[in-house]
């Protein structure tokens, strides 16, 4: 089972610094995960130290602007949740260097990302946290577009 769970764009991070996300970006997710070195896990809501794997990542491929990630040994209570609705939004967590660390099924709505189902990225101790409650090109300055045209300009791999 593929779920979207994160794209392309400009956010800010929790203290308001601006952050882009180039499709250089997406592919640097995907070969960076290696599940032998670390397998993400898949929760429900908040995680704590006695939080259940709900199912565990497999894979992750980039199309276009969208990350996706392939489901493995899913529990079949949970694969029944998610047809009943129970937890559209998602979030993910990303190491400091970038890799994915986990994925978190939501219940209540967190901000979203214009595009996907109310996803958001967020990380705890060694990473770094972005909520992607507002994109700078919805109400960004021209200097902060620049900014995110450069960073994904330089971050772009020749085809």
């Amino acid at each position: 089972m593929w779920v979207e769970i994160f794209k392309t764009g400009s956010y800010k991070n929790e203290g308001g610094a601006p952050k882009a996300f180039c499709k250089a970006d997406l592919d640097e997710m995907v070969r960076k995960y290696d599940p032998r070195v670390h397998e993400a896990p898949v929760a429900i809501g908040p995680v704590t130290d006695t939080s259940p794997a709900w199912a565990w990542i497999k894979s992750l491929k980039a199309e276009g602007n969208i990350l996706y990630a392939e489901l493995k040994e899913a529990v079949p209570e949970f694969i029944d949740m998610l047809r009943k609705g129970m937890f559209k939004k998602r979030s993910i967590t990303l190491t400091s260097s970038g890799g994915l660390k986990r994925i978190n099924f939501l219940g209540a709505p967190p901000p979203s990302i214009p595009g996907l189902d109310n996803i958001r990225f967020s990380a705890n101790a060694a990473c770094i946290t972005y909520d992607f409650a507002e994109e700078i090109f919805q109400q960004g300055k021209p200097s902060d577009k620049l900014e995110v045209l450069v960073h994904c300009k330089m971050n772009e791999k020749p085809d």
